[in-house]
């Protein structure tokens, strides 16, 4: 994994505006997770303010918030045809890990990781803004609230956005970006089948 593609998607996942949003525009809060929050929990998390979904329970995110590239295993980022370790990279808004494609070594997914106090509920905060999303699809990735949104719709161009809420106050954001094969169109099953790894992986299924 070349630095400058790490860049690029790091790039284009502040592009979106989706990890500014998740970060309310100011990075990381410097709030720690206590270990309650962490933990995954068998209730249900209750919706906050912004109307967000409640989350089935809270993962553990301790190791992703400081290291996306540890949001897949080994496995997974072989079965999802992209090539690991990864490369992390840092933004003003969080860290993010990026893995080439296997064939196609101009793909290339990010996941951003983003903790801000409000998870998942704060892109519904700034949904209400009126235009600020080009697009705002909510959905579920393994019974977890999911949006798939961005503030410029690039989907015909082989970008593809999705947030996951993760934990009350941790949001990932999967980033596709695929240049060419089969996908470039239609790229947003690839940051799905991304996301439906990540779940399971920090649930501990994989």
């Amino acid at each position: 994994m070349s630095t400058s593609r790490a860049i690029r998607i790091a790039a284009t996942m502040a592009a979106t505006g989706l990890l500014t949003a998740c970060s309310g525009g100011g990075g990381q809060s410097g709030t720690t997770t206590t270990s309650g929050a962490a933990a995954a929990s068998s209730t249900s998390t209750s919706a906050a303010s912004g109307g967000a979904p409640s989350l089935p329970s809270q993962l553990k995110v301790d190791d992703v918030k400081a290291n996306p590239c540890n949001t897949l295993s080994s496995a997974q980022i072989d079965h999802l045809g992209m090539v690991g370790p990864g490369k992390q990279s840092q933004t003003n808004n969080g860290p993010t890990c990026t893995w080439q494609g296997a064939v196609y070594q101009a793909n290339s997914t990010g996941i951003g990781v983003s903790t801000n106090g409000t998870g998942l509920d704060n892109i519904y905060k700034l949904n209400a803004q009126p235009g600020y999303f080009a697009y705002f699809e909510p959905t579920t990735i393994n019974g977890y609230p999911a949006v798939y949104a961005s503030r410029a719709d690039q989907r015909s161009s082989g970008i593809c956005s999705l947030s996951i809420g993760l934990a009350n106050d941790t949001t990932a954001v999967v980033t596709s970006s695929l240049v060419t094969g089969q996908n470039k169109t239609n790229p947003c099953p690839v940051a799905e089948r991304t996301a439906q790894a990540m779940i399971e992986h920090l649930k501990g299924a994989a």
